[in-house]
């Protein structure tokens, strides 16, 4: 039995991944998709399980890793079962991704909440003490006023002592 390697075009590789032409590229780049260039100078990506049944891709320069042409009996080893079977474990992985975002943006929205109470609060405590600060202006006002007031009551009291004493003293 001989073990083969089956290459697609990127175009090929991209209808059977059901992605885009750049996502292909992008997957090549990262290394989540394995290819290499043929003999044109052509990047050409190894045929896995995630991508469609090989019958229904059609390839216009398949080679293997000696770059000698594939035969149609190779083009039969993928089954669609594990097709399938890719794709489950994708959505599977993705209705994780979803809900850990829900969970993140649930948090998120009662981290604003809470925010939005406390700069209530924190207005509410700043308005108390503008006006706590306004009447304590006016009353000091007031004491300072009362404070001239007494100075001259004081002073008119020390006047009235040193009068009474120079008149204790005659």
């Amino acid at each position: 039995m001989s073990t083969y390697q089956q290459y697609v075009s990127l175009d090929t590789a991209a209808k059977g991944l059901g992605i885009s032409l750049a996502a292909v590229r992008k997957r090549l780049q990262r290394g989540s998709l394995s290819g290499k260039k043929n003999s044109s100078g052509r990047w050409m990506v190894l045929v896995t399980e995630d991508m469609k049944e090989p019958r229904t891709i059609t390839t216009t320069s398949p080679m293997t890793l000696d770059n000698s042409p594939t035969t149609q009996e190779d083009s039969h080893k993928t089954e669609p079962t594990s097709a399938i079977a890719a794709l489950e474990r994708e959505n599977e992985r993705l209705n994780a991704t979803v809900q850990k975002l829900l969970e993140q943006q649930e948090k998120l929205i009662n981290q604003t909440e809470n925010e939005q109470v406390l700069r209530r609060e924190a207005q509410q405590q700043i308005t108390h003490l503008t006006n706590q600060l306004a009447d304590l202006s006016t009353k000091n006002v007031a004491l300072l006023e009362d404070k001239s007031g007494t100075e001259r009551q004081f002073s008119t009291l020390k006047k009235s002592v040193v009068q009474l004493l120079n008149y204790l003293k005659r």
